[in-house]
């Protein structure tokens, strides 16, 4: 990346797979729990992944319903074979009234991220 950043050729083409923390969870023994609620773990994860495969290493935290559990609502962790990734059960806000009356920031200790 940093080739490509100073406008030099590359050494090789920057690989990072779309699907991180699946793949390098189970490829570090991380449980997909554990992906998604310890994000130190998480990034060490992610880090060790792309140094053992020669990857660009570009850590991602997220899930594609982010911002459920983080302004109030509640989510349900994956549990079981086929789970990937937290669920919303409840949403912080039900109608839009609701939703634009939650505050800019998430509640203090409801981040997915840990702050990171």
């Amino acid at each position: 990346m940093e080739a490509l950043l100073k406008r030099q050729k590359p050494d090789r083409v920057p690989n990072w797979p779309f699907a991180a923390m699946g793949f390098t969870s189970l490829y570090t023994g991380l449980t997909i729990v554990d992906a998604y609620t310890k994000p130190e773990k998480t990034l060490n994860a992610q880090r060790q992944t792309a140094q053992d495969f020669g990857w660009v290493f570009l850590p991602m935290i997220g899930y594609a319903a982010m911002g459920g559990w983080e302004f109030g609502g509640e989510v349900k962790m994956p549990g079981g074979e086929w789970a990937q990734a937290p669920s919303v059960i409840r949403h912080a806000a039900q109608t839009p009234e609701e939703a634009m009356k939650l505050k800019g920031t998430p509640e203090p200790g409801r981040t997915i991220t840990g702050g990171v």
